[in-house]
């Protein structure tokens, strides 16, 4: 199933490197725009009010995220960047239900 690319004012988990690795630069907000870095698409990522998030040279890997689960991996983001050794893509693909049985 093909999905639909990634678009400005979509809201996205992004991450540094396609690994996802917590301990990177990640970021969880709207797309604000859509650049070529060096022949890398790089997604710049802003909060509600247009203030870039993290990277200003923006993110290599974005995908779409619920508002339920991106609350939950931001809400715990302290935990997650200190403890947690699996990617965020992992966390991506994990259940709301898996994911509240973490012990973060």
């Amino acid at each position: 199933m093909k999905t639909k690319p990634i678009a400005i004012g979509d809201y996205v988990l992004a991450t540094k490197y396609n690994d996802g690795d917590p301990k990177d630069g990640w970021a969880i907000g709207w797309v604000g725009s859509i650049t070529n870095h060096f022949n890398s698409i790089r997604y710049i990522i802003v909060d509600a009010t247009g203030t870039v998030i993290g990277r200003a040279n923006g993110f290599r890997r974005a995908k779409r995220i619920s508002w339920e689960k991106g609350a939950w991996i931001v809400n715990h983001a302290t935990a997650i960047e200190k403890w947690y050794s699996y990617s965020m893509w992992t966390m991506y693909r994990t259940s709301m239900e898996n994911l509240a049985k973490l012990n973060l």
